[in-house]
């Protein structure tokens, strides 16, 4: 778990630096060719990959407008102004980096103050807890299980080789805190 918290906000110390909400409107307008063609336009793509073009960017804005209403959702639910919650380039918040459709499902009250915070540590490690139980995660695990896991979490070979080699790095680092070269 600490391996994916440093890999996802680097322990929780970065969180995005944009509005999820921006964020995941510009990949909603971003459905419209009109909106992009300009910044395509340099490289005179065949009418083939223009329609490709075309259906990706639908897709594309079809799933962040499902996130897009998932985040007010989430928003509201906790209290909070969708204004203020920060996250990554495809809107993905809090510590463990939840796209606003996990939060809905997954978050939960860690610390007992009714509200599921995926920016509070306590409210963030039982959310974590609970999407990757739900994803399949249980003890013991073989390596291939735990992989499978994570390829859940984020559809990214190279994010779960990064995974498992940080986790291996932490296990293997001495009790002092730091790292081998």
């Amino acid at each position: 778990l600490v391996a994916l918290l440093a890999v996802e906000t680097r322990v929780g110390r970065y969180l995005g630096d944009e509005v999820a909400v921006v964020n995941l409107a510009s990949l909603v307008a971003g459905e419209d060719p009109a909106r992009t063609a300009a910044a395509f336009a340099y490289e005179k793509p065949s009418p083939d990959r223009q329609a490709w073009l075309n259906r990706k960017a639908l897709e594309k804005g079809e799933w962040a407008y499902g996130e897009l209403r998932a985040l007010l959702k989430y928003a509201e639910a906790q209290g909070i102004d969708p204004l203020s919650i920060p996250g990554s380039i495809y809107g993905a918040i809090g510590i463990c980096q939840f796209m606003p459709s996990n939060a809905l499902k997954y978050a939960v009250d860690g610390n007992g103050d009714g509200k599921a915070d995926l920016f509070d540590v306590e409210d963030a490690l039982a959310s974590l807890g609970n999407i990757l139980t739900a994803m399949g995660w249980k003890q013991p695990m073989s390596e291939e299980a735990m992989r499978k896991v994570f390829y859940g979490y984020n559809h990214s070979q190279v994010y779960v080789n990064t995974i498992m080699d940080a986790a291996r790095r932490l296990r293997d680092a001495p009790a002092s805190g730091t790292t081998k070269p």
